[in-house]
């Protein structure tokens, strides 16, 4: 597990470490979430994202899932749906086995 505070370093974790899942904010210093994403989808396309932020207009959102998200989770984080939620996205991608 790894986290980074930038889109930058996002990126630069998101290379080194090629996770299955990523979660991401939209509002980050430097990059923001959405051009983030579109990297991370570029450098790694087989990577789950699951953006996780207080943005929850449409545009954002539709730009999220543009941009190759699996998912959006608005806070305030309730850890009980955003498990729930986090479990559904990966029994959903295709051709991969989610570990219990």
């Amino acid at each position: 597990m790894a986290e980074a505070t930038n889109g930058q370093k996002a990126i630069e974790l998101n290379r080194a470490f090629k996770p299955d899942l990523i979660c991401l904010d939209i509002t980050m210093p430097g990059i923001d979430g959405i051009d983030t994403l579109k990297v991370l989808k570029q450098d790694h396309p087989e990577a789950t994202v699951v953006m996780v932020t207080g943005h929850s207009n449409r545009k954002d959102i539709e730009a999220a899932v543009e941009a190759g998200a699996s998912g959006y989770i608005v806070k305030p984080i309730n850890v009980g749906r955003t498990l729930q939620t986090v479990q559904k996205i990966l029994e959903n991608r295709p051709n991969q086995k989610v570990n219990n």
